[in-house]
């Protein structure tokens, strides 16, 4: 039986499930970041990420990686003043 529920992010929940099937949908999907599964039980949730919530995500990973590269070249700095 699937459900459907609303909220925030889409979501659709299989019951009795099996581990072996989670186990091969992760398979299947292992090269994709959506949808993301959970399994619970023999309960299977699918959740797909809204496009503001990937947004915030590249907007995030960009800011940390623009950090790092900025962290690493003044490291280099300092430590050349040294």
């Amino acid at each position: 039986m699937a459900t459907a529920l609303s909220s925030a992010q889409p979501t659709l929940i299989l019951r009795d499930i099996s581990w072996r099937t989670y186990e091969d949908l992760l398979e299947d999907l292992r090269d994709r970041s959506a949808p993301r599964l959970t399994f619970d039980r023999g309960v299977l949730e699918f959740l797909s990420p809204t496009q503001e919530h990937e947004q915030t995500n590249t907007a995030i990973a960009l800011l940390v990686s623009t950090v790092r590269q900025w962290v690493a070249q003044n490291r280099m700095k300092y430590r050349s003043s040294e």
